[in-house]
């Protein structure tokens, strides 16, 4: 409840990023669009960001769509990926396939 009176600069990386997320849910959106979610995250709080995103794409059917620089994170939490080169897709399919592929 003290978080709702607080500056952005008052919370931590962690913080923001789920007033972020729960300010992006709020619409009920079909497809949520994260740009490097974790990048400015340790690692605790990366991976509780992303096992709440998880958790919420199986409980409301939300399609998350993950960009990152992170292969690792791409690996452990995505079913699809894309290979984007110069700003066009290179490669796509299974995301174990794609991560291969380089």
């Amino acid at each position: 409840a003290e978080t709702v009176t607080r500056l952005p600069h008052e919370l931590s990386g962690g913080q923001r990023q789920r007033v972020a997320l729960a300010r992006a849910l709020a619409a009920d959106p079909a497809v949520l669009v994260c740009d490097e979610v974790t990048s400015a995250l340790d690692a605790p709080t990366a991976q509780a960001l992303m096992e709440l995103l998880m958790r919420l794409r199986v409980e409301r059917g939300l399609a998350v769509v993950l960009v990152s620089h992170d292969l690792d994170l791409v690996a452990r939490h995505c079913d699809t990926a894309c290979s984007i080169d110069r700003g066009r897709i290179s490669w796509a399919g299974r995301a174990g396939a794609v991560l291969q592929r380089g």
